[in-house]
């Protein structure tokens, strides 16, 4: 059925990787509403992960960083979950892109690790902390 429809297993992760960076972090991060975001807002929604889609994703950015043929596609996802973060630092006034990769860095991190743990308080309170961390950036400036 895959030689059928992709040709080759290659073309196979070729297009799941593209469908992944078109649905990827659809309700992960927070709709801005005229309100400051909350970094990390959906983490615990995306964590129970039903469908599968998330755990979906790191098996496919696995395979990007096994293959440099993938890396576009690694890239292009890690690009566009930048961008949500960035927008919501921008929008409490950190425009920082080294904060952008950190912050990016951490909500993953912090997604990769409920996930495995399903620890809501832990969660909470690394959360609270990224944000006053975010909080504590912005005043800087």
């Amino acid at each position: 059925m895959i030689v059928h429809h992709f040709g080759t297993r290659d073309n196979l992760i070729r297009a799941a990787l593209e469908r992944a960076i078109t649905v990827s972090l659809t309700g992960a991060i927070a709709e801005e509403d005229g309100q400051s975001p909350r970094l990390g807002d959906h983490i615990a929604e995306v964590a129970e992960d039903a469908d599968g889609v998330v755990a979906f994703e790191r098996e496919l950015l696995n395979e990007a960083a096994r293959n440099p043929e993938y890396r576009p596609y690694a890239v292009a996802m890690w690009e566009r979950f930048e961008r949500a973060i960035s927008g919501q630092l921008t929008h409490r006034g950190v425009t920082d892109p080294t904060a952008v990769i950190v912050f990016s860095a951490a909500v993953d991190g912090l997604l990769r690790r409920h996930m495995d743990l399903q620890d809501d308080d832990s969660l909470e309170s690394a959360l609270t902390m990224l944000n006053d961390l975010a909080d504590g950036l912005a005043s800087r400036r």
